[in-house]
């Protein structure tokens, strides 16, 4: 029964350790083809924001290493810019597609 408590008690830290994505960081070349596929099969677009939650994980990997402000923000503005590039490929092929 202690075990139990004990490991109901440490749930947080458990799951936090388990569904820790930091090493994405180093992966940080695949976000847009990440992003890309993932908008490309809309029956998955509820999954966008794990996504980008998972990419995130690589600020906790940048703040542990006490990376400077300059570059974690550098970080956060790609993962932006990967989603916003994508966003606007799609507009465009469909507005391109739409006309032809």
């Amino acid at each position: 029964m202690c075990m139990l408590v004990d490991t109901a008690a440490e749930i947080q830290e458990l799951v936090e350790t388990a569904t820790d994505c930091s090493f994405l960081y180093w992966c940080r070349g695949m976000m847009p083809t990440c992003f890309s596929l993932l908008y490309s099969q809309t029956n998955e677009a509820h999954s966008l924001q794990y996504l980008v939650m998972a990419f995130q994980d690589g600020i906790k990997l940048l703040e542990l290493g006490h990376a400077e402000n300059d570059v974690i923000d550098s970080y956060e503005e790609e993962m932006e810019n990967a989603i916003s590039n994508v966003r606007f490929t799609l507009v465009c092929t469909s507005l391109f597609a739409s006309q032809n």
